[in-house]
């Protein structure tokens, strides 16, 4: 009996299980029917949103399109019109300029005329004279009883001058408007020119300078160079000289002098000490985060130093004049030229530099000077090294890897292996420049002190 009742069980529980398994089997395809149509849904609205969006942006590119070429359309016509009118403007001018000319011509031959008829009259007799002088009378008399016509006649010479005077303010505005158009199209045509013609750089960043420029008396030694003072730092210092000699300003500086004053500074000063002396750990961090958003970076402080020897130094400049320096520099390295390195390096990277490559000569390997193609060159790091401003730039060239011999033998590599080579070098700040003779004001010299070269990869 027992028996059968566990058997019994075993089945309730097994029905009981499957029954509940049949229900969680139900309500996940339930679920995952909701969830599927749902997904559904959001896909439809997804495609009509979409749909609606492309439709949106057609539309308006096509309205875009329109406005473009309206407003390209608008503007073509109104630059014809304007042409046209030039044209016109200049046209007039022309046409005034060939009557004016023969005015001018007409009113020579009259007075050409006039003076031969009064030299005429010089030789006839006196009694001619009187003659004359009595038609003058008989004339004035005349002219003085036709008042009104002679009047009449002022007005018309009078309306002729108001329209000289127009002519010549149209002449003018035309040829305002022509000077206009000149020096808006040389704008242009130099803006154009500077965005797509490479500059033309010349100076050398590093090379010596003559001998011949120094002189004695105009060298500035260890001194700085000092920059001129700005606009905005005379107009201060004329403020501060103003304000400086105004009563108000003068009994608030009395002020310092007083006994209120001189204790307050105490305070403050004990506070300061207090502050900095303090263990607190909040104090510390807080301490920290001024310092890193206060305190001036090495960059900076290189920087820094490198305008106050150089007031007029420009880093895009200096690194494109750098680049004209690079084959001369590689080429003469590679021929142990100790004569070009002097100009350009220091003694001691001369002397490092022509040692690695006699080193080669000696071996009877000779390598090849020719450069392919050399990059920009990139600033790499500022640094102060023994207070001299020390920078360093990176750049690639494109060199044959091939070293002959002294009879012009191939001895390692090939005429046709190319390799693309990383160059760093480290370039350090003059201490101070000098006037030359001429009177021109020289910048300190920059020299190369290190060249590292890094990894050749093999192009061809």
């Amino acid at each position: 009996m027992a028996h059968r009742l566990q058997s019994l069980g075993r089945v309730l529980r097994l029905t009981r299980a499957t029954a509940s398994i049949q229900q969680i089997q139900v309500r996940r395809q339930s679920i995952f029917g909701e969830f599927s149509k749902k997904l559904k849904e959001e896909i439809e609205k997804t495609k009509a949103a979409t749909q609606t969006i492309s439709q949106a942006a057609s539309a308006s590119a096509g309205a875009t399109r329109a406005r473009a070429q309206e407003v390209s359309s608008h503007a073509q016509e109104g630059f014809s019109r304007a042409s046209q009118g030039v044209q016109g403007k200049a046209e007039e001018l022309k046409d005034g300029a060939g009557k004016t000319a023969s005015q001018a011509a007409d009113a020579a031959e009259q007075a050409g005329g006039a003076a031969r008829q009064i030299g005429a009259s010089g030789s006839q007799p006196e009694a001619q004279a009187d003659t004359q002088a009595a038609n003058a009378e008989g004339a004035a008399a005349e002219n003085s009883t036709k008042e009104p016509h002679g009047t009449a006649g002022g007005r018309k010479q009078e309306t002729n001058q108001a329209g000289g005077t127009g002519a010549k303010a149209g002449t003018a505005s035309s040829a305002s408007l022509m000077e206009r158009l000149r020096s808006m199209a040389s704008l242009v045509q130099r803006e154009v020119a500077a965005a797509i013609l490479p500059e033309n750089t010349t100076a050398s960043a590093t090379r010596a300078y003559d001998d011949s420029l120094r002189s004695e008396a105009t060298n500035m030694g260890g001194s700085m160079m000092v920059a001129p003072e700005t606009r905005w730092q005379k107009q201060w210092k004329d403020i501060e000289d103003k304000l400086g000699s105004h009563p108000l300003f003068q009994r608030l500086a009395s002020f310092r002098n007083a006994r209120v004053f001189s204790k307050g500074k105490e305070v403050a000063d004990d506070l300061r000490e207090r502050w900095e002396t303090s263990d607190s750990p909040l104090v510390h961090r807080i301490q920290d985060m001024t310092e890193n958003m206060t305190v001036e970076t090495e960059t900076a402080k290189t920087y820094r130093e490198m305008r106050a020897r150089d007031p007029a130094f420009d880093m895009i400049k200096f690194l494109r004049a750098l680049k004209q320096d690079v084959q001369p520099v590689i080429q003469a390295y590679l021929k142990a030229d100790a004569g070009v390195l002097k100009q350009h390096c220091s003694p001691e990277a001369v002397e490092r530099l022509t040692s690695i490559v006699k080193a080669e000569h000696a071996q009877d390997r000779y390598a090849d000077t020719h450069m392919l193609d050399i990059s920009d060159v990139e600033l790499h790091d500022l640094q102060l090294f023994d207070d001299n401003p020390v920078v360093v730039v990176r750049f690639n060239a494109q060199q044959i890897n091939c070293f002959r011999d002294k009879f012009e033998n191939v001895v390692d590599g090939s005429p046709d292996d190319v390799h693309r080579v990383v160059y760093v070098w480290a370039l350090r700040q003059g201490k101070a420049g000098f006037v030359g003779k001429d009177g021109r004001l020289y910048a300190p010299q920059w020299q190369i002190t290190e060249m590292a070269i890094g990894h050749a990869q093999k192009l061809l």
